[in-house]
């Protein structure tokens, strides 16, 4: 298994090192399609030793990749999600914040982070992460996450304004419809309780 796993890391570094510095007379198109055929056989072998239980390993390819392409989410998340799955929260959440802080422009940079906090309750730590992603148009699930974490705070209007921000950036999305609609309904009883 060392042994694939070091055949994997050098025909890695070859095509990164060829890629990084061309020479004459190579072609930047052909190595592109070697280095996605690595790409592709590290995932496929990530998965089998997934399947395997051979955690260790998985892991090791998952820092290989997510440190070649510090910018690719599915790396940083993929890495992230096997280092929960061993309970290894700490180095998870180092992962997630690297990634937030290297790629400070993505606007879904901060929701693997944001969500690694929700999943433990800590909902005070989601609205200083997502709430400054908003205006650059994340995907839909940072707002549904950042408006949830509003509600489990008790903060129904700041809930409302994001569920509204996201019905008005993501007319299509129904399900922000029935959320918004939700949280108008418990704001409208609030008022009349009073």
């Amino acid at each position: 298994m060392k042994k694939i796993v070091g055949c994997l890391i050098l025909a890695s570094m070859a095509a990164v090192s060829a890629l990084a510095a061309p020479s004459k007379g190579v072609d930047n198109q052909r190595l592109q399609q070697i280095w996605h055929h690595v790409e592709d056989r590290m995932t496929d072998q990530s998965d089998i030793w997934f399947d395997a239980g051979d955690y260790l390993s998985a892991i090791n390819i998952l820092r290989f990749e997510n440190k070649e392409a510090p910018a690719d989410y599915e790396y940083a998340t993929n890495l992230g999600w096997m280092l929960e799955n061993v309970e290894n929260y700490d180095q998870a959440l180092v992962v997630y914040i690297r990634y937030r802080k290297d790629n400070a422009g993505i606007p879904d940079a901060p929701f693997p982070e944001a969500n690694f906090y929700f999943s433990r309750k800590a909902y005070v730590k989601v609205p200083p992460l997502l709430q400054a992603s908003i205006p650059q148009h994340p995907h839909p699930n940072s707002y549904r996450l950042l408006a949830h974490a509003y509600e489990r705070l008790g903060l129904l209007p700041d809930a409302l304004k994001v569920w509204k921000q996201l019905v008005s950036d993501h007319p299509e999305d129904d399900a922000a419809k029935v959320n918004l609609k939700k949280t108008e309904n418990r704001l409208a009883s609030q008022k009349t309780s009073r």
